[in-house]
């Protein structure tokens, strides 16, 4: 038998051959369908599969440096669902979390009133939350103990910023370039700032007409981090691109694929978890497993696979 690299498995429908354990036992049979919880729950297990003259080969595996890691975040500890418990305490401390929710209240606020927010606030937001996250990733058990709560306009940009800090930490992205990821995804929905209230706040399905306004949130953004603060492309590129979906079913401009910047493809998997699993005026909050069910059905559809899959690998979650 010969090894199998899970990463062979990403972007197929359906599996060609069958799958042994290194005991030799069958653990997944040919024809089975390759969703992205099970491509998930096949990366916890050695593969291997039967030579055979109608397979293609694969090239051997380069291996690569490992890149030096600003954080280690935990590996989930076996391959069970782990259900967040309802009683968890955030591992963010007190005092920043209060710093970090009054002064995003404060930068968002003056871009509702059309005043230009002091980017040094912006900064230093950022860079509390960038030591937070890197002193505490290692600590939590449940990726939601990174998050805290407030009024959701506001901490679901910290939020948002937070656990795409972790994730950059995770794919070992450099120092500087966490930096300004914290910062672009802090500032990631700025533009709904510029939105009508009665559209922002409905508590209802919004019309056709008002999700056409909604959408306005990202080119609005994208405006405001470029001309009124002055930001360079690469932190303002978020704003506009949080939106887009990996299989071009995105907005504003149907991008897919690498067409869309790293970090706004990490924001996109920020984004959704945090809004799914919050509570809303017109809807509940969903548990973190049921937010990654949902994140996992959408797939490639939606998210960087590969980026996806290291997300749920930080949620502590597996497709068993």
């Amino acid at each position: 038998m010969i090894r199998v690299n899970v990463k062979e498995l990403e972007g197929k429908k359906v599996l060609e051959y069958d799958l042994y354990t290194d005991k030799g036992k069958l653990i997944c049979p040919r024809g089975t369908q390759l969703t992205p919880g099970k491509i998930l729950q096949l990366s916890y297990t050695k593969l291997f599969r039967q030579i055979e003259e109608n397979v293609p080969q694969p090239e051997p595996e380069k291996i690569e440096p490992k890149p030096v890691h600003v954080a280690v975040v935990k590996e989930p500890r076996s391959t069970e669902i782990l259900e967040e418990p309802a009683d968890w305490d955030s591992v963010i401390d007190k005092n920043v979390k209060v710093t970090v929710l009054k002064s995003t209240r404060e930068f968002l606020s003056d871009i509702e009133e059309g005043k230009s927010p002091d980017v040094a606030m912006c900064e230093v937001v950022r860079d509390k939350l960038v030591a937070e996250v890197a002193e505490k990733v290692e600590q939590v058990d449940y990726l939601g103990q990174l998050r805290m709560f407030d009024e959701y306009t506001y901490s679901h940009n910290v939020n948002v910023s937070a656990l795409s800090v972790a994730l950059a930490m995770k794919i070992g992205m450099k120092q500087n370039d966490i930096k300004d990821l914290a910062l672009a995804t802090l500032l990631h929905d700025i533009g709904k700032m510029r939105i009508p209230k009665e559209v922002l706040n409905k508590p209802g399905r919004l019309t056709d007409k008002e999700f056409q306004v909604m959408k306005l949130h990202a080119q609005l953004g994208f405006q405001v981090i470029k001309e009124e603060l002055k930001l360079p492309y690469k932190i303002s590129r978020v704003a506009l691109e949080h939106q887009e979906r990996f299989s071009g079913s995105g907005y504003p401009r149907n991008l897919k694929g690498d067409e869309i910047g790293l970090f706004s493809q990490i924001c996109a998997i920020a984004d959704v978890y945090d809004a799914i699993s919050s509570k809303r005026v017109y809807k509940p909050a969903r548990t973190s497993k049921e937010t990654i069910k949902i994140m996992l059905n959408e797939g490639s559809a939606s998210f960087n696979p590969s980026l996806l899959y290291k997300f749920v690998h930080m949620c502590n979650y597996s497709d068993e």
